[in-house]
């Protein structure tokens, strides 16, 4: 099961979305109610830093869609309340942008990097929507890694998949590693918050 952060009335709640070829559709309903539960100020906004690109075909990334070219924006996402801020995703290093390339030399930009690198230091937490190496690399191959993964929180599925199946050797966490994320699980939809 694939995990996924949707945004819902100013807070956030964590959804689950089915691996399964189905069609999936939210229950925007759930999602704001999960996103009410837990009291607390409102986000005063959401910044969004571009830090690479990969050139795919449309259909790389959407099934039946026509083999044009297309630019795939590499991004991590930051909440930012009156008393500080929640990351989405971490953003990722260049030799794990490289894997992403395939050979081919594509866009990546150190400065917006390292604006999502001291984003990660500074948040009060960090959720990880999915353990792709460009959502998840931030955390795992930063020099600060312990520091990060105790603000991290991850499914236990995204956790098994990082140990035993990772997308690419780079993202691979040993059992020590794991132990130092905060590891949840839900079935559809969960509130989050932190203090």
């Amino acid at each position: 099961m694939k995990k996924a952060v949707l945004f819902a009335i100013g807070l956030f709640a964590l959804v689950s979305v089915p691996a399964s070829a189905q069609p999936w559709t939210a229950d925007l309903g759930a999602i704001r109610q999960a996103a009410k539960a837990m009291p607390g100020a409102l986000p005063l906004r959401v910044n969004v830093v571009k830090f690479a690109e990969s050139r795919r075909t449309k259909n790389f990334a959407i099934k039946g869609a026509p083999a044009e070219p297309s630019i795939q924006a590499r991004t991590a996402y930051q909440v930012v309340y009156p008393d500080g801020t929640i990351m989405i995703d971490s953003g990722m290093d260049v030799q794990v942008h490289k894997f992403f390339g395939r050979g081919v030399d594509e866009p990546y930009f150190p400065a917006e990097e390292q604006k999502v690198e001291r984003a990660l230091l500074s948040a009060k937490a960090i959720v990880l929507t999915h353990e792709h190496g460009d959502h998840i690399a931030g955390v795992i191959r930063s020099p600060a890694f312990a520091q990060l993964a105790a603000k991290t929180t991850i499914t236990r599925t995204q956790l098994q998949t990082l140990m035993t199946a990772p997308q690419m050797p780079e993202i691979k966490l040993t059992a020590e590693q794991g132990q130092r994320f905060n590891v949840i699980d839900y079935d559809t939809t969960k509130a989050f918050a932190v203090s």
